[in-house]
């Protein structure tokens, strides 16, 4: 039997407490919504990891003497950060716990709409994401550089119970991403290590590494690697074989983690006086949308113009 209801009752839901208003459309059956924005607890289609890492980052907040509140919507920027943080004496800080696939262009508007809006922001990586040895693209976006960090990443691994930073992120042609990993049991244990003083250097590469490079290269060229097809391809034009190249091609230690591409591609075609160098060195640099690439670029004997 159909429940008839007062124009004058208001209906609140138990958990956010909360009205809710009667929607009668034209295409939808008749149902119950929040208004627009109303819900704090907006979590449809949420990973238990995502759920369960807000609460621990919301608690950590807490612990360490910061207000903080779920997923407050933020009218003017048209979003609703994981959480939402205030510490006394300072501004709003949005915490975003990224456990999805999210696209390069959806991080920028996001991170973009934050900075517009006054508010600091941080992001922290779920497991998917995790360095697990190598970069990609997914997780190279999110990489921040710091004085007494270099490069890193900020990750939080809800099974455990704790935040990692891996930092000092290097990287080196067909050889292991080489990085140091922190593990932080608090917020307050890790903001004191994001602050603490670290000596940061790229590390030199040892007689068996470069060995190891020269021998991959080598590989590469006998199996006609598809990344080398356009040096190979300009060699011709100037007479000259991959194997040809001088070993110069290579550099001697570890550099900044920029290169989705072989660095020593870039190189030989410097080395070449290739005229559109840095159309080549566009496409090979990953997208790193907070980090100032220029820079970091002098380590590799190269510069973007």
């Amino acid at each position: 039997m159909p429940i008839k209801l007062k124009r004058t009752i208001a209906i609140i839901v138990p958990g956010c407490h909360e009205k809710l208003i009667l929607k009668r459309g034209l295409k939808k059956v008749a149902h119950f919504a929040h208004p627009r924005h109303g819900c704090q607890l907006f979590s449809e289609g949420e990973s238990d990891e995502h759920l369960e890492g807000k609460k621990f980052i919301y608690h950590e907040l807490k612990q360490a003497g910061w207000q903080v509140q779920y997923e407050a919507y933020q009218s003017e920027l048209h979003q609703r950060p994981d959480i939402l943080g205030q510490k006394a004496g300072c501004g709003l800080v949005a915490f975003e716990y990224q456990c999805a696939p999210i696209s390069f262009q959806k991080l920028v508007y996001r991170s973009r709409g934050y900075k517009q809006g006054r508010l600091a922001y941080i992001w922290i990586l779920g497991k998917r994401y995790f360095l697990k040895g190598r970069l990609t693209q997914q997780n190279a976006m999110f990489m921040h550089w710091a004085p007494n960090l270099g490069f890193y990443l900020l990750f939080l691994d809800i099974a455990r119970k704790r935040f990692e930073i891996d930092y000092a992120i290097q990287q080196a042609d067909f050889l292991p991403l080489k990085y140091l990993r922190h593990y932080a049991y608090s917020f307050q244990e890790l903001i004191a290590f994001l602050h603490a003083r670290h000596e940061i250097c790229y590390y030199p590469l040892t007689a068996k590494q470069i060995m190891t490079q020269e021998y991959k290269f080598q590989q590469q060229i006998y199996y006609g690697s598809k990344s080398l097809a356009s040096l190979r391809a300009y060699c011709y034009t100037k007479g000259l074989t991959l194997a040809d190249l001088p070993k110069q091609i290579f550099i001697d230690s570890y550099h900044p983690p920029l290169y989705r591409k072989l660095l020593l591609v870039l190189r030989s075609f410097q080395l070449l006086d290739y005229q559109d160098t840095q159309a080549v060195l566009k496409d090979s640099l990953y997208l790193l949308p907070f980090v100032r690439i220029n820079p970091h670029l002098a380590s590799g004997g190269l510069q973007l113009t």
